[in-house]
């Protein structure tokens, strides 16, 4: 995914740049998916208890756009800046993100969400993927079950 995004590979597991995003990763998916921390989704009175799950969630979120910028975005822009770019070369997603920006059409906010986003659902198809492969007696449905409703 990293790859088509950024054109960027990293070397191994041990890759602290990698380790970083899976560290940030896990962090949103935990908070994400905790009643632990996120009981007000569940238990609507509960809400006004919330502002240090908010605060943590907001803390997450902050490191994790700095990340893109640091790691991604600002490296891309660098490397734009230094090796013009034809139309007709071959690019990665976030140039063609970075040049809508540049057109005025997003701003720096929307390009760091983008990115944010792309990698939430790259992650998340990465493993769902990984899921089928594992555990592909899910998928089968017998064949007495009407396919129509």
């Amino acid at each position: 995914m990293y790859r088509i995004m950024f054109d960027t590979r990293f070397e191994s597991e041990e890759d602290p740049t990698f380790v970083k995003l899976k560290a940030l990763n896990g962090e949103r998916s935990r908070l994400a998916q905790s009643f632990e921390y996120n009981y007000g989704d569940f238990i609507p009175i509960l809400r006004p208890f919330l502002r240090g799950y908010l605060k943590i969630c907001k803390e997450v979120k902050e490191r994790r756009l700095q990340l893109f910028k640091d790691y991604f975005v600002d490296e891309r822009k660098k490397l734009a800046s230094t090796k013009p770019m034809d139309s007709n070369s071959l690019k990665c997603a976030i140039d063609h993100i970075l040049e809508a920006q540049q057109k005025g059409e997003i701003n720096e906010d929307n390009v760091l969400y983008i990115v944010e986003n792309i990698n939430v659902a790259g992650t998340s198809l990465v493993y769902l993927v990984f899921f089928l492969f594992f555990f592909h007696g899910v998928t089968r449905i017998p064949i007495s079950t009407p396919l129509i409703y």
